[in-house]
């Protein structure tokens, strides 16, 4: 075989290595939930942060850490009360101008030293939230003059998922119809990119004609309109991104071992944080031992007639309301600030109905179903009947035996049975 001359074994090496490097491959992190920072106690970079700790507590890329959000899923739509509470353990452990007088009641940002702080005490607040996690949070910002080209943003996106993408220049951005917009000292949740490639191999929209062989970072703003809804990423060009852009990045780590990778932390009955999967119960109910941590959901098929269903609990250990889905679905609430709620309806014909229990406040409780109030004989009915059995009951009289079995209005029943509360 002929030998290849040494100068020209010189110059293919040097052809490949002024080679490009094959493109990394697209990232988009769909399920990153969107907030509207507008809506919760907080600014833009509590908002992004609660935005990539509720990816984590719900998502299907990594190992699931339910336990970050409280009292249900990581939607505003579905759990608004656990994602104020979550927003709000973010500002009170960053300090970031809550409390009055000093502050003004909502978070107020932050700069590089709260991010510098950030790194040590968010993962301590996961590690109190869940004691299997073992987060790091690693802040970069050209502020403190540290590089950060695409390719490390990149990176870090296909390693770690979400992270928080910041700039205290004015940042050129685009919606997906090419709408521009900026953002100028701003922190928004990165949630993917792709790499010099004119169209899109994401399940989006071709990216806006200018630069579209450019590197492309995906973002979802904390001023979402759509935060009760799906995610609606917005496009930066990194092309129009400038050597001198004061920009930042914060990349967390998932590390550790969730305590459980579902949500049985309360009652037996989890995890049935949701209508799908509402925990069957036969009727009539009479559980007891129920923890409400997050929302529960049961479900039981109620016979035709009047029926009662309630939750028992000390409303000074928390806050519990009752919300119940007929089989026609209708939504019957109960949402007093006492011990205990219960809702009255009545069925033409056997059905399913589910029971939402919602916290203000992890409690103990129970559900139960019973008779309506004034219904002495259990029949499902208020009558004249059940008034006798009172009467009988309370003063020794002697029912009159014609009206024994005559209906009684429920509103005149309440009345007669006030009254007759002097009688024992």
């Amino acid at each position: 075989m002929d030998r290849i001359p040494r100068f020209v074994t010189v110059l293919l090496a040097l052809a490949l290595a002024t080679l490009p490097a094959p493109a990394a491959a697209d990232v988009l992190y769909e399920d990153v939930p969107a907030y509207n920072q507008s809506d919760l106690p907080a600014v833009c970079s509590e908002t992004a942060i609660a935005m990539v700790l509720g990816w984590y507590d719900t998502n299907g890329y990594t190992t699931q850490w339910k336990r970050f959000v409280p009292w249900g899923g990581n939607l505003m739509a579905e759990n608004f009360e656990g994602i104020w509470a979550l927003v709000w353990a973010i500002v009170d452990v960053l300090g970031t101008d809550v409390y009055p007088p000093g502050g003004d009641g909502v978070g107020d940002g932050m700069d590089d030293t709260d991010w510098d702080n950030a790194q040590a005490v968010l993962p301590q607040m996961l590690q109190a939230i869940d004691p299997g996690a073992a987060f790091t949070l690693s802040y970069k910002s050209r502020l403190q003059n540290d590089p950060l080209p695409m390719l490390d943003i990149a990176a870090a996106l296909d390693a770690h998922g979400p992270g928080v993408f910041g700039t205290w220049s004015t940042v050129r951005y685009f919606e997906n119809d090419g709408t521009p917009g900026d953002f100028d000292n701003h922190d928004i949740t990165a949630m993917g990119y792709f790499r010099q490639k004119a169209p899109s191999t994401l399940d989006l929209p071709d990216p806006p004609p200018i630069h579209t062989t450019a590197d492309w970072l995906l973002v979802q703003s904390t001023w979402t309109s759509d935060a009760w809804g799906a995610t609606d990423p917005l496009w930066i060009n990194w092309a129009g991104i400038l050597p001198s852009d004061k920009i930042t990045y914060a990349d967390f780590a998932a590390g550790g071992t969730p305590t459980t990778v579902v949500d049985d932390t309360d009652d037996p009955f989890e995890d049935n944080d949701s209508p799908e999967h509402a925990a069957p119960l036969s009727w009539p109910l009479e559980q007891g031992g129920l923890e409400a941590n997050d929302l529960d959901f049961f479900s039981f098929t109620v016979p035709a007639g009047p029926q009662t269903v309630a939750i028992r609990f000390a409303h000074q250990d928390g806050d519990l309301d009752l919300w119940l889905r007929l089989p026609n679905g209708q939504v019957l609430k109960s949402e007093s600030i006492t011990d205990d709620e219960e809702i009255s309806f009545a069925l033409a014909a056997p059905g399913t109905v589910t029971a939402e229990i919602l916290p203000y406040g992890a409690n103990t409780y129970t559900l139960a179903s019973g008779p309506l109030p004034g219904d002495a004989d259990n029949d499902g009915f208020r009558t004249l009947a059940d008034l006798v059995l009172i009467l009988q009951s309370t003063a020794g009289l002697a029912s009159p035996p014609a009206l024994a079995a005559a209906p009684l209005a429920p509103s005149l029943a309440a009345l007669v049975l006030q009254s007759l509360a002097g009688l024992r």
